[in-house]
């Protein structure tokens, strides 16, 4: 008699997205990441990393190919004109492919290693769902208000 099967489901690990609109990031975009690649490191879920970018006067896009011919997890996406910031955002938002979203600005002082793993460690992506957004924090840069944006719903 042939032993039972036993079926064996190894869970899905979370993907989390990270949207990082950039313009004329060619010295930031190898150090950020860097960061957080380190960062990525720590969490116990797959990751995609998003350049979303409005065309550059420098070699931000060349530094991005770089980064992809070493890790298949960075992509660009690239707009034909500049339509600024927010488009660059909601655009890398609408093809992030995660449980959940994190946006960043493309400066590596906006997240400090030293005080902890940035709002990627905060957003705890699940398989459940695509419901969670988690933005930047910083007053006044663009955000008057300083609200952050957690839990909003995505679509």
């Amino acid at each position: 008699m042939p032993a039972p099967s036993v079926e064996q489901s190894v869970p899905e690990r979370a993907l989390l997205s990270v949207v990082i609109p950039t313009y004329n990031e060619e010295a930031n975009v190898p150090r950020v990441y860097e960061r957080l690649n380190a960062v990525l490191g720590r969490l116990d879920v797959d990751a995609e990393i998003i350049f979303s970018v409005d065309p550059s006067t420098d070699r931000t896009e060349h530094a991005i190919r770089e980064l992809n011919a070493l890790d298949p997890r960075v992509k660009m996406l690239r707009f034909s004109r500049r339509f600024g910031q927010p488009a660059a955002t909601l655009a890398g938002m609408h093809v992030a492919a995660g449980d959940a979203c994190v946006v960043i600005d493309c400066d590596p002082a906006s997240f400090s290693l030293r005080d902890g793993p940035s709002p990627c460690a905060s957003s705890r992506p699940t398989r459940s769902g695509r419901d969670r957004f988690i933005g930047p924090s910083r007053r006044g840069r663009g955000n008057p208000s300083g609200a952050r944006g957690r839990g909003a719903p995505r679509t």
